[in-house]
């Protein structure tokens, strides 16, 4: 189960850190643990590869994941006017 704004697994996380359910509803628990977890994908794995790394350690589960994030992230920078960020490039240069 998913919990919250950055939907935290539960079933992964929350039972690890020592966390109820409830616990993972409140937004500061949430987005805290969200970024811890990030944290540690990041040093799993460097650049987009832990980005799609937060999601799953699966290969193509991570690549479509961090695709997906790139993405939104050019989508949102080409909405606010800024030069393309080349993030969806990034990630493909993942799969060589």
């Amino acid at each position: 189960m998913d919990i919250g704004y950055v939907q935290v697994s539960y079933r992964h996380w929350g039972r690890a850190l020592g966390l109820r359910k409830a616990d993972l509803l409140e937004p500061w628990t949430n987005l805290v643990v969200g970024a811890l977890i990030l944290r540690h994908s990041l040093q799993q794995e460097a650049g987009w590869a832990g980005v799609g790394h937060y999601h799953s350690a699966t290969p193509h589960r991570k690549l479509s994941y961090a695709y997906r994030v790139a993405k939104t992230l050019s989508m949102i920078a080409a909405s606010q006017g800024l030069a393309a960020l080349g993030t969806v490039d990034g990630v493909a240069a993942m799969k060589r």
